[in-house]
């Protein structure tokens, strides 16, 4: 496992990120990414689908329930950092 930090920025506030989420306190799950937009400002920074995400902008989420999560991304405006926990890939 490795932690990473990625830096996004986009030009507009109304400009999705590019990723979907699921996970939080009130799930008793870790918030990971589940999907990316192809060319969205998640992928094109390095993002993967199965990243777990600790922290948003440099604050800590682990006790955050899912749309208090989702609240701190949209709220981030046009600059978003996320640490994320990347897990290697498992192959047979």
């Amino acid at each position: 496992m490795e932690e990473l930090k990625f830096h996004l920025k986009k030009n507009d506030t109304y400009e999705p990120w590019g990723f979907g989420i699921v996970g939080g306190a009130d799930f008793s799950f870790p918030v990971k990414i589940v999907k990316l937009k192809i060319n969205g400002e998640a992928a094109k920074c390095g993002l993967r689908a199965n990243d777990v995400i600790t922290k948003v902008n440099e604050e800590s989420i682990n006790d955050l329930k899912s749309k208090e999560v989702t609240n701190k991304i949209l709220d981030s405006g046009n600059v978003l950092e996320l640490t994320v926990r990347r897990f290697p890939e498992l192959k047979f």
